[in-house]
């Protein structure tokens, strides 16, 4: 017995994936058009998910940027990247990043602090960083002693720092925090 199989309609396809998560406009765009839907069908679907409210690029934006800072402690570069990927436009970015970090949403009740973010995660990542370092640094007997010390230092707060701009964070944030344990 065979598997029938019914091709959904484009709309009835963006809802099955609208119900798993969020899409951009142009992310849900090209999702239907790599399943091949003709594009005058995935125009006009896209019309009236727009019209609908089921999609709608400030409230992506804003939800992601949430999201990734609150729950996946991404800083604001790495989110601002993805945001662009998924094909939301630069002046709506904007616009939801103001809006996030100005807290002006009920639930949060507080403004974003990057800086706080930084100094916390690479708090939780890497505890204190280990001062007993420059301690043997300064204890060192010789040349050869004290320079090994100072590469393991700097190879240390390089390790620290990496961390943090892998997430997002910028260089300033990342050297903040580190300067800060």
């Amino acid at each position: 017995m065979a598997k029938r199989q019914s091709k959904l309609s484009a709309f009835d396809k963006s809802i099955q994936l609208l119900s798993r998560r969020g899409y951009a406009v142009a992310e849900m765009k090209s999702a239907l058009l790599k399943k091949e839907y003709p594009e005058a069908e995935v125009t006009e679907c896209i019309q009236t998910l727009i019209d609908a409210r089921y999609l709608n690029d400030e409230n992506f934006a804003y939800e992601r940027i949430r999201s990734r800072a609150t729950l996946s402690k991404w800083g604001k570069r790495r989110i601002h990247t993805e945001l662009k990927n998924k094909g939301v436009a630069e002046n709506i970015i904007l616009k939801a990043f103001e809006r996030f970090e100005s807290g002006e949403e009920e639930r949060l009740g507080e403004t974003h602090n990057w800086q706080q973010q930084a100094n916390e995660l690479l708090t939780r990542k890497y505890g204190p960083f280990p001062n007993q370092l420059y301690e043997e640094a300064e204890n060192a007997s010789g040349w050869e002693e004290k320079q090994a010390t100072l590469k393991e230092i700097q190879k240390e707060k390089s390790k620290r720092i990496n961390f943090l701009l892998r997430r997002g964070f910028s260089s300033e944030q990342a050297i903040k925090a580190m300067e800060q344990l």
